[in-house]
């Protein structure tokens, strides 16, 4: 997953304060990550472009 779902600094350190904030597992933390990829894949989708 994270070859595919990269976050960069400010982001990955938002998504680990928040899984120490709310007692996230890991999956849950790898979970969000799928969800954020959905997302945004479904963005690029609705926008006519091509997903990576």
């Amino acid at each position: 997953m994270e070859r595919h779902c990269r976050l960069d600094k400010s982001g990955e350190l938002l998504l680990r304060k928040a899984m120490l904030h709310l007692n996230w597992s890991a999956r849950v933390y790898h979970r969000v990550l799928k969800v954020a990829r959905t997302i945004s894949q479904a963005i690029q989708l609705r926008r006519g472009l091509r997903a990576p």
